[in-house]
């Protein structure tokens, strides 16, 4: 099971950099679905923001990224 972008197939990988709502992120983790209906989450931090405890939850979705090759679903 692969995480990836859907505009472009590229992986999502912790690290990387999204735009939610116009404001600069940082993924700093993901966490895959936990069953067939589940999408999953990324965690991300606004950049202002890196130094701190503090992250987001998001739906994969609000990144415009979803899974491929999942194996609980056909």
């Amino acid at each position: 099971m692969k995480l990836i972008y859907t505009n472009d197939n590229e992986e999502v990988t912790i690290g990387d950099m999204v735009d939610i709502r116009g404001i600069k992120h940082q993924i700093v983790d993901i966490t895959p679905p936990h069953k067939p209906s589940s999408s999953g989450h990324v965690y991300v931090k606004r950049l202002a923001d890196l130094d701190s405890d503090f992250s987001n939850k998001y739906y994969v979705g609000v990144i415009g990224a979803e899974w491929i090759d999942r194996e609980d679903q056909e």
